[in-house]
């Protein structure tokens, strides 16, 4: 029941980072993944298992970190209401 809930969750995290708009929801989208896979990585070193499985988790944060940093000037918040495009 709880995997299911997860798999709805990331899927809807996916669907908000693909979005065109919403900024303050893709900021917390990708708090959400930054959480599952720091969590994901730390649970397997605690587990005792083999180095592989740990990092894989903190690969695809690297890429997810990468996507956040490289994202258009339109799509940040700070920008945004900056330029008065997006306001609360």
């Amino acid at each position: 029941m709880l995997g299911q809930r997860l798999g709805i969750a990331k899927l809807l995290g996916v669907v908000a980072v693909l979005a065109p708009d919403f900024p303050k929801l893709k900021e917390w989208a990708y708090a959400g993944f930054t959480f599952l896979l720091v969590g994901a990585a730390y649970s397997h070193a605690a587990a005792g298992d083999p180095v592989q499985l740990i990092v894989i988790p903190l690969v695809v944060l690297g890429v997810g970190l990468i996507s956040y940093k490289l994202r258009p000037r339109t799509r940040r918040i700070l920008e945004t209401q900056l330029s008065g495009a997006w306001t609360d």
